[in-house]
């Protein structure tokens, strides 16, 4: 997890000091993804959730920006994907 953890610190650093470039801040969310899918693998599903999130709203913001962008349209879908599959582990089935 630390691989990921040093991930998500870059992509941050890369962000906010290169503000408009779109494939840094879709490689953030990227960094919140594989966050989330690793603490869904250890069992830390709320942790996951959190990352998930993050992700989601990454995710909607790239799409609202780019709405004809394939490639964000696809990735936001995956992003609900992970968020509900956690949320079916952790039984919750809104």
């Amino acid at each position: 997890m630390t691989f990921f953890e040093e991930q998500l610190r870059l992509a941050k650093e890369l962000c906010a000091a290169y503000s408009q470039n779109v494939e840094f801040k879709n490689g953030l969310a990227s960094s919140y993804s594989y966050l989330g899918s690793t603490h869904s693998a250890l069992g830390n599903l709320e942790q996951a959730l959190t990352f998930f999130e993050k992700d989601i709203e990454i995710a909607k913001e790239l799409c609202a920006a780019y709405p004809q962008n394939v490639e964000f349209k696809n990735g936001l879908a995956i992003s609900y994907q992970f968020l509900g599959k956690t949320h079916t582990s952790l039984g919750n089935l809104d």
